[in-house]
């Protein structure tokens, strides 16, 4: 999908959206979805020629931003109350590259099967929950580069490869 001149595309309380081939936009802001714990799909890349395969579930908001001067990567804003990012169904595989991943949630899930490979590459991410980050059996496994976590209750779980600047809260 593409859009010009500023064109940004809003989703109002659809309860399944799914991008089979990424989009282009030349808008900061280019996809906003708003709902009821929706479902969003991008099976093969978040813009256009990109390799991102992933489900975010249990939205209520999700803002993808077009990079800016410098990056090469969007940046994308979830907020749910039970966020999942997990893999596509059929695909063993969850990728995604992002300049910056801000998550706002009750909790925020990843993969059970220990089958997933997660190829989750960010350069700064905020992860903000209620109750929880992952699970001991389903840690979030990413190269960040800059990292913010935080959980009011429950445990966060994280699986780190690389270097991992970490900012405390």
């Amino acid at each position: 999908m593409g859009l010009r001149n500023g064109g940004r595309l809003i989703i109002d309380a659809a309860a399944n959206v799914q991008f089979l081939n990424g989009m282009t936009s030349d808008a900061a802001v280019a996809l906003s979805v708003t709902g009821t714990s929706t479902t969003v799909d991008f099976a093969a890349g978040l813009l256009v020629g990109k390799q991102d395969t992933v489900r975010f579930g249990g939205i209520t908001k999700l803002d993808l931003s077009m990079p800016t001067t410098g990056q090469s990567a969007p940046s994308l804003s979830l907020t749910g109350d039970h966020v999942t990012m997990v893999q596509i169904p059929g695909q063993q595989t969850m990728a995604l590259s992002l300049s910056s991943l801000q998550v706002l949630a009750t909790d925020l899930q990843f993969p059970l099967s220990s089958a997933v490979v997660m190829a989750v590459n960010v350069g700064d991410a905020s992860l903000v929950t209620t109750s929880g980050i992952g699970s001991q059996a389903a840690p979030l496994q990413a190269t960040i580069g800059r990292l913010s976590a935080q959980t009011t209750t429950g445990d966060i779980h994280l699986k780190l490869m690389g270097d991992t600047v970490l900012n405390g809260a």
